[in-house]
């Protein structure tokens, strides 16, 4: 499963929570990941609290790895993936209220 991050707008390494686990094909579906989207160079440091739902935390980033080689994601490098769409949206894509806990 992808790792789905939202994260504060500024210079990598930035700082964000993982909100969700989702497989590469419905992030692409529901949140528009295209490979192009691919950064070179990313860190997403989790941080210590679930400040990454607040309204601060903007930018969504996707990451892939390793455990992410599922047979529909073997074109997909693994690395950090800055999406077009804000974090407001992708809270909606992943169903979340306002109000309501990350899963």
């Amino acid at each position: 499963m992808a790792k789905i991050w939202f994260v504060k707008e500024g210079t990598f390494p930035t700082r964000g929570h993982k909100q969700a686990d989702r497989s590469v094909a419905w992030c692409v579906r529901h949140l528009g990941l295209a490979p192009k989207q691919r950064v070179s160079s990313a860190g997403v440091i989790g941080g210590a609290d679930l400040s990454g739902f607040k309204a601060e935390h903007g930018r969504v980033v996707v990451s892939i790895g390793r455990e992410d080689e599922e047979p529909a994601t073997m074109d997909w490098p693994q690395g950090f993936y800055l999406l077009a769409i804000d974090a407001d949206t992708a809270r909606q894509a992943l169903g979340f209220t306002p109000g309501s806990e990350p899963i």
